[in-house]
């Protein structure tokens, strides 16, 4: 088993540990004290000359591409791979990984997409078993939801989520044990030492912005440089993984056991840049574009300035003046939206 300072990926010549501070050592399989699982080994083999080789491959371009050639945010998605990898689950740090897309839609509910997000769900699938959950809303009330989910069961992924995903729903499995009900068999539960992972693809913000949100989820941004016009297989003249030969695969391999090393170094990594257009997204899925630019209009401009007394009906009422609907906008929906912007930028409020 993985434990807190190292993980394994187990090829089919070799079984490889990733150790934290330290370069990785591969073993054969009789070397090893204990047996592995056989759904656990990846099916193609790892040279030891492969190891040394620092050639970038054509999947960390394709990082380096999703993350806007920022190498902060290229960090941030590198740990976020090496958690979902390693297999080792740390109570204090259990989190649900969130890929979204940075771009903000011009209409509430619409979705960009082709941004590269599940095509870094389908390079987890490489090397993990995975249970892939495509999400609608009358999916989340149905008692077999976590049907596919076995013993063996690594990372479950929630693909293509909508705005409405109820992210509380997953809580107390992010953090403990999971229960699984399938069909005409006994309901099992794994603990949480055993349970999978969660990563979440969606092409909106998922969640609140509460304390408890933020403490069960780590978001990425995905940068639109591929979108429905330009894929990666029109960026590099073919698929990625189908079309690979060897070269191509040992340095993504190498690549996934770099995201381990990165994660056993420093754990997920924290900066601001990682996520960029989050918060103000949270916020829009909330209110609407429209609020939130009269918002920041109304701050730059001083209509709202700290610890001065404003106004709320008047401002209302400018806010009415430039919306395209203002037959339907309401004084006491205007409330509540100020008291949402707010929460969201730690701005104290008194009425």
């Amino acid at each position: 088993n993985d434990t807190a300072t190292s993980g394994w990926l187990y090829f089919l010549n070799y079984a490889v540990e990733v150790r934290k501070g330290e370069e990785f050592v591969l073993y054969k399989y009789e070397e090893l004290k204990k047996p592995v699982w056989k759904k656990n080994i990846i099916q193609r083999n790892i040279e030891v000359e492969d190891i040394h080789n620092e050639n970038v491959g054509e999947f960390e371009m394709f990082v380096e591409n999703v993350c806007g050639k920022d190498p902060v945010r290229k960090q941030g998605l590198m740990s976020a791979i090496g958690y979902l990898l390693h297999g080792y689950k740390n109570p204090s740090i259990a989190k649900c990984i969130i890929f979204m897309d940075e771009r903000i839609p011009e209409v509430k509910g619409d979705s960009n997409g082709g941004t590269g997000k599940s095509l870094v769900g389908n390079f987890i699938s490489m090397y993990k078993n995975v249970a892939k959950i495509g999400v609608n809303d009358y999916r989340l009330k149905v008692d077999f939801l976590f049907e596919p989910v076995n013993f063996d069961t690594e990372i479950v992924i929630f693909d293509d989520a909508n705005y409405r995903f109820p992210f509380d729903f997953l809580f107390p499995y992010i953090t403990g044990s999971l229960e699984v009900n399938k069909k005409n068999k006994s309901k099992i539960t794994i603990p949480f030492s055993k349970s999978p992972k969660f990563l979440i693809t969606t092409n909106h913000t998922i969640g609140s912005s509460g304390v408890s949100a933020a403490r069960r989820k780590y978001e990425l941004e995905f940068a639109d440089h591929y979108n429905e016009d330009f894929s990666p297989a029109d960026d590099f003249g073919h698929n990625l993984f189908t079309d690979w030969g060897n070269e191509q695969q040992v340095l993504a391999d190498i690549f996934a056991l770099n995201c381990v090393q990165m994660y056993l170094e420093a754990g997920l990594f924290q900066h601001d840049n990682v996520v960029v257009n989050s918060k103000v997204r949270h916020v829009i899925d909330k209110t609407n574009k429209e609020f939130v630019e009269f918002m920041f209009d109304a701050i730059r401009s001083d209509r709202i300035r700290p610890n001065i007394k404003f106004n709320r009906k008047e401002l209302f009422e400018e806010f009415k003046d430039i919306s395209e609907d203002p037959a339907e906008q309401k004084l006491h929906t205007f409330s509540k939206w100020l008291s949402v912007f707010c929460s969201q930028y730690k701005l104290k409020i008194k009425s």
